[in-house]
């Protein structure tokens, strides 16, 4: 028995210096790993930031692009509404004028005919 107690001894100084030395290593790992991913963190809101602008300026030029594409729409409606307004009242002048009803003299027709 004499002869364990030097060894149990020593166990008992050995095992938690060990464990001591290996705390502080995985201690120091994980500032490391810490201060990493702290960094990673920055990088990333850094990105988002700079997505959200742009985000927000694709957003902003979105919307004045649909504006300026209902614009185009309402007054292309527009012209379309006055030029069947127009060719309706010029057809009403056509129909009432003695000179277009009556029938084109032939040498016309054949000269519209001919390709240019």
């Amino acid at each position: 028995m004499n002869v364990v107690m030097p060894w149990i001894k020593s166990l008992l100084l050995i095992v938690p210096l060990v464990l001591a030395v290996y705390l502080a290593m995985h201690t120091k790992s994980l500032a490391a790993d810490n201060a990493k991913m702290v960094e990673q963190n920055k990088q990333l809101k850094a990105q988002q930031v700079a997505q959200n602008a742009e985000l927000n300026q694709l957003t902003e030029r979105n919307a004045d692009l649909e504006r300026i594409f209902k614009q185009k729409q309402q007054r292309q409606q527009q012209v379309e509404v006055q030029l069947r307004e127009d060719i309706s009242s010029l057809r009403q002048a056509l129909a009432e004028d003695e000179c277009y009803q009556r029938p084109w003299p032939n040498n016309v027709i054949k000269r519209l005919q001919q390709p240019y």
